[in-house]
C-alpha cells in the first residue's frame, strides 16, 4: 500500500516539476517578448500557458486522490497539500505572464513599456522564471532524497 502511494507521490512530483519548467519557460519567454516586442515570442507563451493548464487538471485530482484514498500523514501530507497549492500558484503564473503576452501582441510593433519600467518589468519576469525553477529543483531533489535515488 505505502509502495503504490510513493509511486503516485513521484508521479505528482513529475508532473509538477513539468509545469514548473513550463511555468519557469513561459516568464522566460513573456519577458524577451516584452523586451523585444517580439511577437513569436508572445504566441509561444499562449502554447506554453495551454500546456500549464492541460497539467492543472490531472495535478489535482492525483493529489486528492491521494489525500482521499491514502490518507498521508506528516511529511507526505505537506508533500501532497504543498503540491496542491502550487498546482495553483503555476496556473496563476501562466495566466499572468499570458496577460503580458496579450499586452505585447496589442500594442506590437511598438515596446509596451519603455526605459525604467520595462527594466522593472525585465527584472521580475527574469525572477519568475528563476522561481520556477528554483521550485522544480527542490521538488525533484526533495523526490530523490526520500528515495534514496540519484538524478531523475
Amino acid at each position: 500500500m505505502r509502495m503504490k502511494f510513493h509511486e503516485q507521490l513521484d508521479e505528482l512530483t513529475d508532473r509538477l516539476a513539468s509545469m514548473c519548467h513550463l511555468a519557469g519557460e513561459a516568464a522566460g519567454a513573456a519577458t524577451d517578448a516584452l523586451v523585444l516586442a517580439d511577437l513569436p515570442l508572445a504566441e509561444r507563451v499562449f502554447d506554453l500557458n495551454e500546456q500549464i493548464e492541460e497539467l492543472r487538471g490531472p495535478c489535482e485530482d492525483l493529489a486528492m486522490a491521494l489525500l482521499a484514498l491514502q490518507g498521508p500523514v506528516a511529511r507526505d501530507l505537506r508533500q501532497v497539500v504543498t503540491g496542491v497549492h502550487l498546482v495553483t500558484d503555476l496556473s496563476r503564473m501562466g495566466g499572468l505572464v499570458q496577460h503580458v503576452a496579450e499586452s505585447v501582441r496589442r500594442r506590437h510593433p511598438e515596446h509596451v513599456a519603455s526605459g525604467e519600467a520595462e527594466e522593472l518589468l525585465s527584472q521580475l519576469g527574469r525572477v519568475a522564471a528563476e522561481l520556477a525553477g528554483l521550485a522544480r529543483r527542490t521538488g525533484s531533489a526533495h523526490a530523490r532524497s526520500r528515495t534514496g535515488r540519484g538524478d531523475r
